[in-house]
């Protein structure tokens, strides 16, 4: 994880191989692989485009706080899975 820069704030960023591992352990939770799987895609898409922006250095804010809230969900969803049903955790991975 690092931490980018943008205006006056200074927001966290997950790095690919980060984002990667959080799926890893996923599989834990009991959600279908299918859903997994798009979401993966989605975050990884979102991912690259902002570490272009970054190195480009013409990092959005609001891109990369969307993308920090994000994998900060999939954190929270790791760190307690029995809070988490399995279709509710579904659900929530349907609308990253």
């Amino acid at each position: 994880m690092r931490k980018i820069k943008v205006s006056e704030e200074e927001i966290e960023f997950l790095e690919e191989k980060e984002v990667i591992s959080l799926f890893d352990n996923l599989s834990q939770t009991g959600v279908s692989k299918k859903v997994v799987n798009r979401t993966k895609k989605r975050l990884l898409k979102q991912t690259a485009k902002a570490e272009k922006i970054i190195n480009k250095g013409r990092p959005d804010s609001i891109q990369l706080r969307s993308l920090r809230q994000s994998t900060k969900c999939l954190q929270d969803m790791f760190r307690d899975p029995s809070s988490y049903p399995p279709k509710v955790a579904e659900e929530m991975l349907k609308a990253l």
